[in-house]
C-alpha cells in the first residue's frame, strides 16, 4: 500500500510538472537597462519586469510596464476594450532573438516601446484579431519621449521603423479575464497570451493581456 501511495505521488508530480511546462513560465527580472533608451524613458518604467518563457524553456520576450499608466473613463472608440489614450506608452518589450509581429512581419532582436492604438474600422486592419486593441512597437532609439502623444499617422510612421515596411509593427491585446492572474496561457488558435493585473497611476490594478507569440492571417 505504501509503495502504491509513493507511485501515485510520483505520477501526480510528473503530471503537474507537465501541465506547468505546457503553460510556459513568467519570471521576475531586474530593471530595464538598454543603453539605446533615453533616461526619460527608463525613468517611467517599473523597476522590475517580466521574463516570458515558452513551454520549451526558451525566452520569448522581456517586458517592463510603465509605472504611471493612466486610464480614461471609457474606451476611446466603440469596440475597444481598454481605456488607454491613443498612443499612450504602455511599456517596453525586448526580444532576445528575431521574432514576428502579429502581422507576421519579421522584427530584429532588440528593445521596442509599446504604444496603445485601436485598429481603424475601415477594412485596412492592423491585424485580424478578436479585439481592436493593439500596441504598436517602435525601436527605443526612435521613441525618446515617453510623454509624447501621436495621432495614428505619426504612430504608424514611427512603428514602421520596427517592421522595416510601410506597415506598423502590431502586437494584439487580448480580452483579459476578470482576475487576470500572472500567467502565460495558450489559446485554441495557438497564441501565447501573457496576462497580469497591470498597475496604474490611480486606483486598483486592471486586468491586462497581450499576445506575445503568434501571428494572424491578414484580411
Amino acid at each position: 500500500m505504501r509503495s502504491r501511495h509513493i507511485l501515485y505521488a510520483v505520477l501526480l508530480f510528473a503530471l503537474s510538472s507537465h501541465l506547468s511546462a505546457a503553460a510556459g513560465k513568467v519570471e521576475s527580472i531586474g530593471a530595464f537597462d538598454d543603453p539605446q533608451a533615453t533616461a526619460s524613458l527608463r525613468s517611467v518604467l517599473q523597476k522590475t519586469g517580466y521574463g516570458v518563457r515558452l513551454p520549451d524553456g526558451s525566452l520569448q520576450c522581456e517586458i517592463w510596464f510603465r509605472s504611471d499608466a493612466t486610464i480614461l473613463p471609457k474606451p476611446i472608440t466603440e469596440g475597444a476594450i481598454y481605456r488607454f489614450s491613443e498612443s499612450e506608452l504602455i511599456g517596453v518589450i525586448r526580444f532576445p532573438k528575431p521574432t514576428a509581429d502579429f502581422r507576421n512581419q519579421q522584427l530584429p532582436a532588440g528593445s521596442y516601446t509599446m504604444r496603445y492604438e485601436v485598429s481603424p474600422n475601415d477594412g485596412n486592419h492592423l491585424g485580424a484579431s478578436a479585439t481592436r486593441d493593439f500596441v504598436l512597437l517602435i525601436p527605443v532609439a526612435a521613441d525618446k519621449d515617453p510623454h509624447a502623444a501621436y495621432k495614428l499617422d505619426g504612430l504608424v510612421s514611427l512603428s514602421s521603423k520596427a517592421s522595416g515596411t510601410s506597415h506598423p509593427a502590431p502586437m494584439a491585446l487580448a480580452s483579459p479575464g476578470e482576475n487576470s492572474p500572472l500567467s502565460l496561457t495558450k489559446t485554441t488558435e495557438g497564441f501565447y497570451v501573457f496576462s497580469l493585473r497591470l498597475k496604474i497611476e490611480r486606483g486598483e490594478p486592471i486586468p491586462f493581456a497581450i499576445i506575445v507569440e503568434g501571428s494572424s492571417p491578414q484580411s
